[in-house]
């Protein structure tokens, strides 16, 4: 996958940053799309819970959920 961006900046030497800016990218991109996955993932298990975590506060300090 990251053999094109790699190969892309040797044909010219203006473009040299161009194939590690399209790696780069494509890193970024794929972490983000990580970290949203797992958030749904979580939320998908979680609402297979008897007491679905978002439903109450669990926390005193804060006045307007009691």
């Amino acid at each position: 996958m990251h053999l094109l961006p790699l190969s892309r900046s040797q044909q010219t030497l203006r473009s040299r940053g161009i194939g590690y800016a399209m790696f780069m990218i494509s890193f970024y991109i794929g972490c983000y799309y990580n970290v949203v996955l797992s958030w749904a993932i979580y939320y998908i298990y979680s609402s297979f819970t008897h007491t679905l975590p978002w439903t109450s506060c669990g926390d005193e300090w804060r006045s307007e959920c009691k």
